[in-house]
C-alpha cells in the first residue's frame, strides 16, 4: 500500500522500499510451505519448489516490464519494473500472472475511463504501481481460485 500510494503522490516507486522488500521476498520464498502455503513448480512441491516458483516468476516479471520500457520508451518507469520483479518474488507462479493481468485490466479501464472524462491525454502518464499492488493483493487473497476458475472455462 505504501508503495501506491507513494506513485500516486510522487509518481516514484522507491528503491529505500523496494530493496529491502525483494531481500524479505527472497527470505521467505522457501518458507511458504511451512507456513501453510502450498506451492507447485513444475509440477514439484516443497521448499525447494517454492523458491524456484518465486524465483522464476520474479525474474520473469522483471525481464517483461523490461521489455516493455526498451521497446517502448516512457511507457512506464523503471520502478514499476523493479516492482513487478518484487511482486514476482511475493506471489510465484502461477501469481504473478494474475497480478499482472488485472494491473493491465483495470489500468487500462481507468485510463480510459479519464480519457472519456477529459481528464487526462493521450501521452498523459497514468502511474502503473497502484494498479501492480492491487492485482497483487487480490492475486494473495484470492488467485488460486481466479486460476482455477479461468481454467475451467
Amino acid at each position: 500500500m505504501a508503495i501506491a500510494v507513494i506513485d500516486l503522490e510522487q509518481g516514484l516507486i522507491l528503491n529505500k522500499v523496494l530493496v529491502p522488500s525483494a531481500a524479505v521476498m527472497l527470505a521467505v520464498a522457501p518458507l511458504w510451505p511451512v507456513l501453510g502455503v502450498e506451492r507447485t513448480f513444475l509440477g514439484n512441491t516443497g521448499v525447494l519448489a517454492s523458491l524456484e516458483s518465486s524465483l522464476a516468476a520474479g525474474a520473469g516479471a522483471f525481464l517483461f516490464f523490461l521489455a516493455i520500457v526498451l521497446v517502448r520508451r516512457g511507457a512506464m518507469g523503471g520502478g514499476d519494473v523493479k516492482l513487478a520483479g518484487v511482486l514476482g518474488l511475493l506471489l510465484g507462479f502461477p501469481g504473478i500472472l494474475v497480478a499482472v493481468w488485472l494491473a493491465a485490466i483495470s489500468g487500462g479501464l481507468v485510463a480510459l475511463a479519464l480519457l472519456l472524462l477529459r481528464k487526462r491525454g493521450r501521452k498523459s502518464e497514468i502511474p502503473f504501481g497502484p494498479f501492480l499492488a492491487g492485482g497483487a493483493i487480490v492475486a494473495l487473497l484470492a488467485g488460486t481460485p481466479l486460476v482455477s476458475w479461468y481454467l475451467g472455462l
